[in-house]
């Protein structure tokens, strides 16, 4: 029986360790938002789009397409800077885009869940998951 918990404990203590992974590289492509905050934004079309040298990013933020500067530092830290974005007006979609942005700017940390990219603030608190698209 003591066997039988310690291989227990230690399957899953060694499960715990590979479930989120800070150490992970971010890696350039499109990545799929599927929640913002607790809300799932996954029919509302807003990505992420990281560029090769890993100093820009861009993409869809639900209704209007954005842009902007990427820093990416030691301990995994995040910090989208100047984002622009186009003007057009999309019913029922100015909300969620109020909010990705909001949760981008206010990014400081990314890791990985699996393959989901979680980016975090400052806190700790999860404000975006997204899914790297496969090629």
């Amino acid at each position: 029986m003591k066997k039988i918990i310690l291989f227990l404990a230690v399957t899953f203590s060694l499960m715990a360790c590979q479930s989120t992974s800070p150490s992970k590289d971010l890696v350039e492509g499109t990545y799929n938002v599927t929640n913002v905050e607790a809300q799932d934004v996954t029919t509302f079309n807003v990505s992420i789009v990281i560029d090769e040298t890993k100093t820009k990013l861009s993409g869809k933020s639900g209704c209007n397409s954005y842009a902007g500067a990427l820093a990416l530092g030691e301990n995994n830290t995040f910090d989208a800077d100047k984002l622009g974005l186009t003007r057009m007006y999309c019913k029922d979609r100015m909300e969620v885009e109020r909010s990705f942005i909001e949760a981008m700017t206010a990014t400081s940390h990314y890791m990985f869940d699996g393959e989901v990219l979680l980016l975090n603030n400052t806190e700790g608190k999860t404000l975006i998951k997204a899914q790297l698209q496969k090629k």
